[in-house]
């Protein structure tokens, strides 16, 4: 099924975050050789999604900023929101870790416009980068704050990569 698929190319993003970059590729092996990506706006935005975060764990920035933009393409033009909204939220992050201000300012005016189609991971990714940016400038009761809604999102969603990172960051 469709659904199924955009499940499998979720789980395989989550893969990539979690180091088994190996188990994740072959997951996206074979839902591009199922073909079912070339009718299917959603799936084929997952993959690239999944394929975008590959390349970010792996350093590869601009090779992931190519398939996020690719993939947030796709999810426009299909009309997929809460998708969009997600990749936008990890182009947040990345744009942050480049230290590229314009860049972060537009993702997050995009996540605030998508705001009601945020899911779980994007919040939690959103609060703990924002969290990060309020650390970094000497702000620490502000940041715990982020820190608190980046950790409640993620277990609302079950994300043990994200709370990792949370705690990471934290220290």
């Amino acid at each position: 099924s469709s659904d199924g698929d955009c499940l499998r190319a979720e789980r395989a993003a989550y893969l990539a975050r979690r180091g088994d970059s190996t188990t994740a590729e072959s997951e996206l092996s074979a839902l591009r050789l199922s073909g079912l990506h070339i009718r299917s706006a959603a799936i084929s935005s997952w993959i690239n999604f999944a394929e975008g975060m590959q390349f970010h764990c792996n350093g590869m920035d601009r090779a992931a900023s190519e398939k996020w933009q690719r993939s947030r393409a796709i999810a426009d033009s299909g009309g997929l929101k809460y998708l969009s909204s997600l990749v936008s939220s990890w182009f947040f992050f990345l744009n942050y870790t480049c230290a590229s201000i314009p860049l972060m300012k537009e993702d997050l005016q995009r996540c605030l416009i998508l705001r009601a189609e945020l899911n779980d991971q994007a919040k939690s990714r959103l609060a703990l980068t924002i969290a990060q940016c309020f650390h970094v400038y000497g702000d620490v009761q502000s940041a715990k704050r982020w820190y608190t809604l980046s950790r409640l999102r993620a277990l609302a969603y079950g994300d043990d990569v994200m709370l990792s990172a949370l705690m990471h960051n934290m220290a």
